[in-house]
This record gives structure tokens, sequence and C-alpha cells, in this order.
């Protein structure tokens, strides 16, 4: 493509707001102007949108505005987002292909959460045959939730996941950030073995999970179930459990329960969890399934960093995993706890993290 393009534009055209577009957004070069073509009342509620939405309408570094915005104006770079559940209209179809004649450099962010294969497979075709001049024009595709093996819009483009840091009120509210990354002991005892909390009925799969999970940790006489981080039996393994309903501890009270335990359960939610990232940041060593691996964009190390479910679909799998995180000594413990504090250095940390995402997509 030979496209003309005013230096330092940045472009996103986004039917809504999601947590992973908010990070990226907050690792774009600020010394760039960034455009974000959206709405804050969509059509449909959208809990994504909503929780995401407040977060960027107070970014600085972002100019929010509807979609027929100055169509004359060009980016060096335009991300467009694109899931196959929530569609864009045809007049902001025709609003963007108005854009892609300006942008030097199109990228697809794409949500492929989707069905089954063959579902997501026919649903290309018919996006490729009803929008041939977008998928056309890609330069790069970054996957949001699901990394395909294989996808028609990936034919000869540049792939690659996004990096998944944590929540944006940690992200975006550098009070918590603060707190979230202050530093910590690796050789001190911790008070909980393991520590789980999420939504339970964040998908059906979860939700079978958490039950799951619950009958046989209280039918296995080594483990004690507790909202309290202290006072278990010394011949049990003290299991502060939090999960089945919205998060009823403040965001302190979780990232000190983070910082008081060996082990943190990553279970994903509709996709991925940003539990992980915030886990490795206050030393907690993650359990968590091996289909979401590539989005932390780290050099995990299956026990010794981490704990991988390397087959999340049975729930089973978890069970064995934790069975597997109670066997380690207090001394694996701790050497777990310095790989782990080693990767927080060098991976997670607030610049280093912002800087690792801004070089993924394409920014020096």
């Amino acid at each position: 493509m030979n496209k003309d393009s005013a230096p330092g534009k940045i472009g996103i055209y986004a039917h809504s707001v999601c947590q992973g577009l908010a990070m990226i957004i907050n690792s774009l070069p600020s010394e760039d102007d960034i455009v974000l073509f959206t709405r804050k009342d969509l059509e449909r509620d959208l809990t994504d949108h909503e929780t995401a939405f407040p977060f960027l309408e107070s970014y600085s570094e972002l100019k929010i505005s509807d979609y027929d915005y100055n169509l004359e104006m060009k980016f060096d770079t335009l991300y467009i987002t694109w899931t196959h559940w929530i569609r864009f209209s045809k007049e902001q179809i025709k609003f963007l292909k108005l854009r892609l004649k300006k942008a030097k450099r199109i990228v697809l962010l794409y949500d492929a959460q989707f069905g089954t294969f063959w579902q997501r497979f026919r649903q290309q075709i018919r996006d490729i045959i009803n929008n041939f001049q977008l998928v056309s024009s890609l330069d790069e595709i970054c996957y949001m939730t699901v990394y395909p093996v294989f996808d028609l819009f990936a034919l000869f483009r540049r792939r690659y996941c996004l990096s998944v840091g944590p929540k944006l009120e940690y992200l975006f509210i550098r009070e918590n950030m603060d707190y979230l990354c202050r530093d910590y002991e690796i050789k001190n005892k911790r008070g909980v073995f393991l520590f789980v909390s999420g939504e339970k009925a964040s998908s059906s799969y979860r939700q079978e999970l958490v039950d799951y999970l619950v009958s046989a940790l209280n039918s296995n006489g080594n483990y004690n179930l507790t909202g309290q981080t202290r006072g278990a039996p010394d011949n049990k393994r003290n299991v502060l459990w939090l999960a089945g309903k919205k998060r009823i501890i403040s965001d302190k009270e979780y990232i000190e329960a983070l910082g008081n335990a060996d082990f943190t359960l990553c279970f994903n939610g509709t996709s991925w969890t940003t539990r992980p990232f915030e886990a490795l940041l206050r030393g907690s060593i993650p359990i968590l399934g091996d289909d979401v691996l590539p989005f932390y964009d780290l050099k995990w190390e299956n026990g010794k960093n981490c704990m991988v479910v390397k087959t999340p679909q049975r729930k089973d799998c978890w069970f064995c995993a934790i069975n597997k995180a109670a066997r380690f000594s207090q001394e694996e413990i701790k050497e777990l706890r310095k790989n782990v504090y080693h990767l927080r250095r060098e991976y997670l940390l607030p610049d280093v993290f912002r800087k690792r995402l801004s070089l993924k997509l394409g920014y020096h």
C-alpha cells in the first residue's frame, strides 16, 4: 500500500471499548495525537464498555469523537476493533471505508471469541465477502481474547496477541498501581496457601468449575476454605475463598490478599483474566490454563514461576494442579517466588509493561 499519512497520528475505530483496547490506548506513545472514534452510549448494554469508557473519558492523551468526525483526517496508524457479535452499522462501515484510504498502516483488533471453529470460519467468509475493502487493506492483526490456530483474516498478515496487564482500576489509577507494585520480602512465610476470587456467573464454565472445586476442596481433609487469612488448623491448607459473588473486598484488600497467598487460582472468565498479572506483581504463584499463556507474553516455566493446567477444559485438571502445588515445601515455594520476583522486575512493572506492549504494536 502507498498511502499518505500525517506523522504521529493514531486513529482507533471502535464499536465499543473493552479492557484490552483500554490497555492498548494506555500504552500508545503519548507524544502522538490519538483519536478514538466511538460512542459513550451504545444501542445495547455492554458491561465491558460501561466499565472501561469512564477511564478513557478522563485520559488526557486521548480525543474521543463520533464516527463521522473529520473524515479527511489522515493517520499514521488506524486501529479497528472487530467482533462477530457486535456489528458496525452500515453507516459506520461507510465512514470506516473512507478512513481506510487515509491510513498508512491498518491494524485489526480482532476478538475471535465466537462459537465453534466452523461458526467463526463461516462468519469470516461472510465478512470477507461483505467487507473485502477492509480485509484486503489489513497490515496486522492483534488478537484480543482468543488466538485461533487458523483463521482467514490472518492470511499473509502479521499476527500477535495482546499483552494482558492489570485491571483498569490499577492501570489508570496511580495510587492503586503504586500499592500493587510495592516491594515485598521473598523469604517471608505467607498466611494463605491458595487465594481464589472472581465472579461465579461471568461464564457458564466458570460457574461449573467453581461449584466443582468447592465440593472437591471441602471433601478433601487437607484444605480449609475460609474467608479469613489466618486461624486454620496446622494440619490443613488454608484456602482464602472469595469466588462466587461479585468482589466483596476493596481493591486494597484484594492486593493484600494476593500478597499473603503462596498461590492464586486464575481461571478464565469469558476469556483471559488479569489475575495472573496482578498475582505475579505481589509474588503469588499463578495457577492458570495453558490456553491463555500467549496473551501475557511472558517467559512462563511450569513449576518454576507458575503452575500450568494443561487441559483447562477439564475441571478435575484444576484440582490436580492445586494438589500438586500443595506438595511443594516452603523452601520450594520460596524458590518459585524468587523466580516470580525476577519476572516481575523484567516484564511487569508499569514502565516495563507499557514499553513491551508499545514495542509489540510497532512503536520504538
